[in-house]
């Protein structure tokens, strides 16, 4: 709770991250983040809702997942006196411990 508080997560958005908390993550612009959605870059889709392109559109869904694999591919890319170095980390070693434990079972 604490940390979903301190990176502005909502409790009504479970269905991945938004483009703007990816980027607290890893502590760059909105803007950048969203470019790299745009391009490809980073695999995410548009979020089903009624937004208007006045609204700037529908907003981005990034899989934690595709969030990894973008940072594990780009790391020189990654400015780390930027980041947010608690929620980096989570995010690079969220399943590790689930591998770790289906190797030993």
């Amino acid at each position: 709770m604490v940390r979903a508080k301190r990176i502005d997560l909502s409790r009504r958005f479970n269905e991945g991250l938004s483009a703007r908390q990816a980027a607290r993550i890893l502590g760059v612009d909105d803007k950048t983040l969203t470019a790299s959605c745009i391009s490809g870059e980073l695999k995410a889709s548009k979020r089903a809702d009624n937004r208007l392109p006045q609204q700037s559109g529908s907003r981005w869904i990034i899989d934690p997942v595709d969030l990894r694999r973008f940072v594990i591919d780009r790391l020189e890319r990654i400015d780390f006196r930027k980041v947010d170095k608690f929620e980096l980390v989570h995010l690079l070693t969220a399943g590790t411990d689930q591998q770790r434990e289906s190797t030993r079972g």
